[in-house]
């Protein structure tokens, strides 16, 4: 099931968390690739790693035809440098996100799993995949403005009944998907061509610890 809560963070507040992200120096995202089932590839940006990506790129389209899960777009792998990110985890991802949630959607004692901030450029897209044994709930925190439904970048989650629910994703909204045992299937389209800008967001995964009950109040 996918829950969509929008304006979660005075505009103000999230305008500056974007406006961070946009200021980030080309190493501290790094262009994320998983094809051919080789597992996660993070190639920087040097000299180098432009004629990387150049190989890999036509990879893409064979991994995918094949129907491997596949993707390609930036990401950050650690935000041990990045001193804004781990200040935005714990006193958001840690706090307020957490408790929200709880609240929200009547979960107790949630932990926060793996989180990154991505960043998907024209032709980038995640294919189909469960999140299978990544947590509980996968959440997905957007940082783009003025995006359009036609600019693709659109998460798309699997449905009951085997249609697909498309959520554009909107300035300053959280995106909250149940994951059942296994996972569910969803992926991202690919950002045409034409797109104006990039797709920001801040991605991860809360696992409910069900051996402790304690309940943290959301406090608004």
């Amino acid at each position: 099931m996918i829950h969509i809560f929008k304006d979660v963070l005075p505009e103000e507040e999230a305008e500056e968390l974007l406006d961070k992200i946009n200021n980030l120096s080309d190493e501290s995202l790094k262009t994320a690739y998983y094809l051919l089932e080789d597992g996660p590839i993070y190639i920087g940006n040097s000299i180098s790693s432009k004629v990387a990506k150049l190989n890999n790129d036509p990879l893409l389209v064979d991994s995918l035809r094949r129907n491997l899960f596949t993707y390609r777009f930036k990401r950050t792998v650690t935000s041990d440098s990045i001193p804004f990110f781990e200040e935005f985890q714990k006193e958001k991802l840690e706090n307020f996100f957490k408790s929200f949630i709880e609240h929200k959607l009547n979960y107790n004692n949630l932990k926060k799993q793996e989180t990154f901030i991505s960043e998907y450029r024209q032709g980038d897209f995640l294919s189909v995949h469960q999140d299978g044994g990544m947590g509980d709930l996968a959440f997905i925190f957007n940082l783009t403005k003025n995006w359009r439904p036609e600019y693709g970048g659109l998460l798309h989650m699997e449905q009951k009944d085997g249609t697909y629910v498309s959520v554009n994703p909107e300035f300053n909204s959280l995106v909250i998907m149940e994951l059942p045992e296994g996972g569910a299937n969803h992926f991202v389209s690919e950002v045409t061509k034409y797109a104006p800008n990039s797709r920001i967001a801040i991605s991860g995964w809360y696992t409910e610890n069900k051996e402790n009950t304690y309940y943290e109040p959301y406090v608004q």
